[in-house]
């Protein structure tokens, strides 16, 4: 996945090889974590993610004694070869992300870890650079989530994680390290909210006030939608006032359009977007501010292909 919110390429995905730690491992265990790393691994190469690696990563020590490139092409344990074989063809696919490196790039040395992690120091560099960057481990590595990384005078966040399915995180994080443009926020955001459709109309001058003042707030209700609405509205079998009152807990005020707006049908075309020919009530919507920025969204089952629709940004419409 290219560097799309500058027009340069540069990956957002490198394999964390310090995550390659096999020490305490036992060769079942290490053949059960690579078979799942082959899995996401895959994933992100199929989805057109072009994850890097560092050009000499079999040299890595997983064991004493024993470099990666030992198991995996000298049989040096009893790891099934069939297993072994699938990442090299897998690490072969990848990008050498040090082919591009940034100057200055260098590995670090992260708390009880005794691999030098130069992919990590490659996403330290490009953060500090204001780029987004994460890092893919191992499954049995620890390192997950938003980690904050030193880099004497100066420190930046990097993204950790280990299932494919997690690397919208990465997108997330870019709003803020890479400071997105109105004109790039859809592009991001597609990434970043994989359970959401965005309407091609959407336009943050429709809010009121800046886009610098309103961004923010409009991440964190997507990221509430996209990671808690649908199991909210079932389990709260979509009772409005409930429904709300759970959406509370991650900072979002919400609501369904009240009987008096469903008994005005002027208002509630108001409500209507077309979408590929389609056309979708966003009867529901979240509230930026008490009394005015609404964005107006379908539900999951209404809307396109089981997700969600983000169908319209407006100050406020008719009641």
């Amino acid at each position: 996945m290219p560097g799309a919110t500058s027009g340069d390429f540069w990956p957002r995905v490198v394999v964390d090889e310090a995550s390659f730690d096999f020490r305490e491992l036992s060769d079942t265990d290490v053949e059960h974590a690579l078979d799942q790393f082959n899995n996401e691994l895959g994933i992100l190469l199929k989805g057109g993610q072009e994850p890097a690696t560092y050009s000499d990563y079999y040299s890595v020590e997983c064991r004493d004694g024993v470099e990666l490139w030992q198991l995996l092409y000298e049989r040096a344990t009893d790891v099934d070869p069939d297993v072994c074989r699938l990442t090299s063809v897998l690490f072969d696919h990848c990008r050498k992300w040090d082919d591009d490196a940034p100057a200055g790039c260098m590995p670090i040395d992260l708390p009880e870890n005794p691999i030098p992690a130069f992919s990590v120091g490659y996403a330290l560099a490009m953060g500090l650079r204001g780029r987004a960057v994460g890092c893919l481990v191992f499954p049995t590595c620890p390192r997950r989530g938003l980690m904050t990384l030193n880099a004497e005078p100066s420190a930046v966040e990097v993204v950790f994680f280990a299932a494919a399915s997690e690397v919208h995180k990465i997108w997330r994080h870019a709003f803020t390290l890479e400071n997105v443009s109105e004109h790039e926020f859809l592009v991001v955001a597609a990434f970043a909210f994989p359970s959401l459709i965005f309407h091609s109309d959407l336009r943050f001058g429709k809010f009121t006030g800046s886009y610098a003042v309103v961004r923010d707030p409009v991440v964190r209700i997507l990221c509430a939608l996209n990671d808690h609405f649908p199991r909210v509205h079932a389990e709260c079998m979509g009772l409005p006032d409930d429904v709300d009152a759970a959406m509370g807990q991650y900072g979002v005020n919400l609501s369904r359009e009240s009987t008096k707006t469903h008994s005005n049908k002027a208002a509630m075309r108001q409500r209507d977007v077309t979408h590929k020919g389609f056309q979708y009530r966003c009867e529901w919507h979240a509230k930026i501010d008490g009394y005015r920025n609404r964005i107006h969204f379908t539900l999951p089952t209404d809307g396109p292909n089981g997700r969600i629709l983000i169908g319209i940004f407006t100050s406020h419409l008719d009641v």
